[in-house]
């Protein structure tokens, strides 16, 4: 009896250890944030896949300043399969409601195209702001 439950004890985990495997898991391939931010970004290359693929982007973004008169928006820009352009953006005023957005796109982009970045004031630019995005590809 003893052997049994230990033989199908080993089973058991050599089962679970190779299950997991098979399943595709995200990973993080770019990172970037920006804490107190108060110039525009320019279109600026972030990542280029290596290969064609799903990627998920995550980008969020608070801002700081007086409300109604100032804000900021940024845009993540590629060229998706099959060739064509696409985007996603966040934007984000100062308010007295959480001034804060959250973006999650999922998206398969041209390998060995980068994808940009721009960031631009909206209003007279005297709010700050705090920004974040990852970049991960299924693996």
């Amino acid at each position: 009896m003893r052997k049994v439950t230990i033989g199908l004890l080993a089973v058991l985990c050599l089962w679970g250890a190779t299950s997991w495997k098979s399943q595709p898991q995200w990973r993080v391939v770019q990172e970037a944030h920006m804490t107190g931010g108060t110039m525009q970004i320019s279109d600026r290359p972030i990542f280029t896949p290596e290969r064609t693929g799903l990627y998920r982007l995550s980008a969020y973004c608070s801002a700081l300043g007086i409300p109604n008169k100032s804000g900021w928006s940024f845009l993540l820009m590629w060229n998706d399969l099959p060739g064509g352009p696409a985007s996603a953006s966040v934007s984000c005023l100062p308010d007295s409601y959480g001034p804060q957005q959250q973006t999650v796109v999922i998206f398969s982009p041209v390998a060995g195209v980068p994808i940009r970045l721009t960031g631009e004031a909206s209003g007279d630019m005297s709010s700050t702001y705090n920004a974040a995005f990852t970049i991960e590809q299924l693996q």
